[in-house]
């Protein structure tokens, strides 16, 4: 039973994690990240015109590279759940497994709506 619930805590973290890298970011554009990022270095540093032509490119490379990062990284969690889940499934009974599935499932479906929130 112990096993159990250590399993089901660790499905539920991986699910918390998946849940808060989906989350947008104020719903901005990557060029408009990219922008933001610059003014406020620009704000903060006193760029020149040359520099902030090289900062903004910069930039919109690392909120390019973050974002494709970030995809990747939800890609591998819903592999490990999936993989994860069908572990489950061949050492637990079908009545065992149903019951983790159901409060796995509960639990996906209360983070994506907080999610919405």
């Amino acid at each position: 039973m112990k096993k159990l619930m250590i399993l089901i805590a660790l499905v539920g973290l991986t699910g918390m994690v998946n849940a808060q890298s989906e989350k947008k970011k104020n719903g901005l554009t990557t060029e408009q990240k990219a922008d933001k990022m610059t003014a406020k270095m620009n704000k903060s540093l006193n760029l020149t015109e040359a520099q902030v032509l090289k900062v903004k490119e910069a930039n919109l490379n690392f909120v390019k590279e973050r974002e494709n990062m970030q995809t990747e990284n939800r890609q591998k969690g819903k592999q490990l759940k999936e993989s994860h889940k069908t572990n489950l499934q061949s050492i637990l009974t079908p009545e065992q497994f149903k019951i983790v599935s159901d409060k796995m499932d509960k639990r996906e479906k209360k983070m994506k709506r907080k999610m919405k929130e």
